[in-house]
């Protein structure tokens, strides 16, 4: 596990696409980013004090599912600190506490490796026009926390998670099915289509109800551009 630190940089998942010689764990994170984004390009808003960090997985073809196990990751790392029933997991992987947003990932495909990219909003508290859609760990507990600390352990518990996918998985599923602040929802997405959600399917699709319809269907995250409650 390398591990590289940057005051400054346009994103950490571009740096570890630049690097020439990479290897599966090659941790980058920053204390800024100019080019801070999201999934389908959504910005990100990185103030000093988050948890700005990219890292390599080797691609294993498991689609879905390794969004998924990242968000579990993530959520398990934040439960031990927050312990709270407050805390909730978004389909594919975001996790929100109280309703508002705590941490983003995004995934991208890169020669035979996923460059995982995680913000994690850790100290900072300065969210800009999302100030009422984002919170910090700081802002919840009043206290201050080793960043660095953060990121390494997320990265050991999404090693440790992709080793045991294959014993895990159904485990894994009904784990985030029990914390899915999506299921029984009417939602919609920007193309203004409503689905009532069902559950997360074994593959990590989500199982809804289009609105209107009796038959259920499968979607998957490359398929919508963004999902919001409606009720």
């Amino acid at each position: 596990m390398r591990i590289e630190h940057l005051e400054l940089t346009d994103s950490t998942n571009e740096v570890l696409k630049r690097k020439r010689h990479k290897q599966e764990y090659d941790i980058v994170y920053a204390d800024n980013q100019t080019a801070s984004k999201g999934r389908r390009g959504n910005k990100w808003i990185s103030d000093k004090g988050a948890a700005l960090f990219s890292f390599l997985v080797k691609d294993n073809d498991y689609g879905e599912k390794t969004s998924l196990l990242v968000g579990y990751a993530v959520y398990k790392i934040l439960d031990g600190i927050l312990e709270s029933d407050k805390l909730t997991f978004k389909w594919p992987n975001d996790i929100h506490y109280n309703g508002r947003k705590i941490s983003g990932i995004l995934i991208e495909k890169c020669e035979d490796f996923l460059i995982v990219g995680i913000g994690i909003n850790v100290n900072n508290t300065d969210f800009g026009v999302y100030g009422e859609t984002a919170l910090s760990l700081k802002l919840i507990t009043g206290k201050e926390y080793d960043v660095k600390n953060i990121i390494v352990k997320t990265v050991e518990e999404t090693k440790q998670r992709l080793e045991k996918i294959a014993e895990e998985w159904e485990a894994v599923i009904d784990f985030l099915n029990e914390k899915h602040s999506l299921n029984n929802k009417l939602v919609e997405n920007n193309q203004k289509e409503q689905y009532e959600v069902i559950k997360i399917n074994y593959d990590g699709s989500l199982k809804v109800k289009k609105d209107g319809e009796k038959n259920y269907t499968d979607i998957y995250s490359d398929e919508i551009k963004g999902i919001k409650i409606k009720n």
